[in-house]
């Protein structure tokens, strides 16, 4: 017997609208389910509330998207005049832009590990 895959991704815009056909009564869960590719037992959770209709995200994000724009503009900026930042010195940046503002972060000391890294990149 094959492996069972415990947790399946379905498109979030079939579940969607998979979940507004029955809730405006257009279509039964079970067709709903067929014509939409969802299983029935999604469908039902989503209704009843046991799950959101939203993705799934990973944890908030540290800096701000004009904050990381404006790394990303700095690295390759830097990079074109001869000065290309090493992988450290993006974080010591990074410890710095949060030290500067005060927020708090996941981080020790505010200074983001190879996985802040990895994501960033």
């Amino acid at each position: 017997m094959g492996k069972r895959n415990k947790y399946r991704n379905y498109a979030l815009e079939d579940i969607k609208n998979a979940v507004q056909m029955v809730e405006n009564k257009s279509m039964s869960i079970r067709s709903a389910s067929r014509q939409y590719n969802v299983p029935k037992t999604t469908i039902i959770h989503k209704l009843n509330g046991r799950s959101s209709l939203q993705a799934r995200s990973g944890p908030s994000p540290v800096l701000f998207d004009s904050e990381e724009e404006m790394l990303v503009h700095w690295v390759i900026d830097m990079a074109k005049i001869g000065y290309g930042q090493t992988r450290q010195q993006l974080l010591y940046t990074v410890e710095t832009i949060l030290n500067h503002d005060g927020r708090k972060t996941p981080f020790k000391d505010n200074l983001p590990g190879k996985d802040w890294l990895y994501a960033f990149i």
